[in-house]
Order: C-alpha cells, then sequence, then structure tokens
C-alpha cells in the first residue's frame, strides 16, 4: 500500500472512531437524562444528510433534543417549555453547543421531529447566519432571535440563549456537570 493509501486509510479510520465516540456520548446522555430532569424528545439524532453536496455524505453535526420533566406533558407528546438541545459540531474545531430554544406556542406542534430538520437547531446559533439577530448576554452565553419575517420558518421560534464549550473536556464523568447542570442554568436565562 503506498503512502498516500495509507494516509486515507488511516483518516477514515480516524473519522470513524470519532464518530462512534459521538455516538457512545449522545447515547449515555439519553441514558443520564432522566435521573438529571430531563426526557429525551429525539430517541435519533438529527443530522445533514444529503446526496447532492459532499458535506452531507460524513457527518459532521449532531443535534439531541431535550425538555425538561418539570413541564407539563401536552397532548401532542410535547412538554409546555423550551426544547433543550446538546449540538455536537466538527465543522472546524470540535465544539458542543448547548442551548434553549423558546417557541410561540409548542402547543401547536405535531408530535416529533424529523432527522432532516437539524437546520432548524443550527442556524439559530450560526452568529454568521443573517436570518438572526444575536447578541452578546456575557462572557458565556449569546441570545439569538429570528428576524420576524423568518420566525414562521423556525417553527414560530421566539428566542435561543446558547453557549459553547471545548468537545474534547466533556467525557463520561463530567456529562452530568457540562450538560444537563448547564441546561439547568439555561432555565434561568
Amino acid at each position: 500500500m503506498s503512502s498516500c493509501s495509507k494516509n486515507i486509510t488511516n483518516a477514515f479510520s480516524v473519522v470513524y472512531n470519532t464518530l462512534e465516540n459521538v455516538k457512545k456520548l449522545m447515547e449515555y446522555c439519553d441514558k443520564v437524562a432522566e435521573s438529571n430532569g430531563y426526557c429525551v424528545c429525539t430517541p435519533k439524532f438529527l443530522r445533514n444528510n444529503t446526496d447532492s453536496n459532499v458535506e452531507g455524505w460524513v457527518y459532521n453535526k449532531f443535534f439531541k433534543i431535550y425538555q425538561s420533566s418539570e413541564d407539563e406533558r401536552l397532548e401532542n407528546g410535547w412538554r409546555n417549555g423550551p426544547l433543550y438541545v446538546l449540538e455536537i459540531n466538527f465543522e472546524e474545531a470540535p465544539l458542543y453547543y448547548l442551548s434553549k430554544f423558546e417557541y410561540e406556542d409548542i402547543k401547536e406542534w405535531r408530535g416529533g421531529i424529523s432527522p432532516s430538520a437539524w437546520w432548524a437547531f443550527y442556524f439559530p446559533t450560526n452568529i454568521g447566519d443573517n436570518r438572526i439577530e444575536f447578541k452578546k448576554l456575557d462572557d458565556i452565553y449569546t441570545l439569538s432571535i429570528p428576524k420576524e419575517a423568518y420566525k414562521k420558518s423556525y417553527w414560530g421560534l421566539e428566542r435561543v440563549v446558547f453557549r459553547n464549550g471545548d468537545l474534547i473536556e466533556v467525557n463520561k464523568d463530567n456529562v452530568n456537570t457540562n450538560i444537563f447542570e448547564e441546561f439547568n442554568k439555561l432555565k434561568e436565562k
């Protein structure tokens, strides 16, 4: 095998190992969500999946959606409260985003979110998106509010409060602190 072939093989090996670790992290978060006061809203992770664009061939953005177990359960399967979103993002550096998404009226939603609806959680935390207005709340948290013309396209999104961190710092031993305790802090924002 040539050195170029070996490099390609090694690169794919690294990607596969990374994806396996992402899978383990998301499964572990789902496993401990209930004991941390949250319920899992998406049995599958949300992701960009497309055959027409090479960026969709290898997943580099993953989203898991949770809600607080304390919020009232609705007939449509949702709870009457915000969505708490864990995003794992490899676009530039390995980062994780923790967000609280607040909506006009979640009571009007249908049950479930398609795995292909990743965009509804990606763009409101993408500072470069011109459909959203961003404002730093402090050194840690950012507020995003969709411009009026785009609220409906984001399912009646009112606002998002989010933060990010270095994914390398998250492991099984600190998931409760780095993810679910941060969701608790977002409740107050």
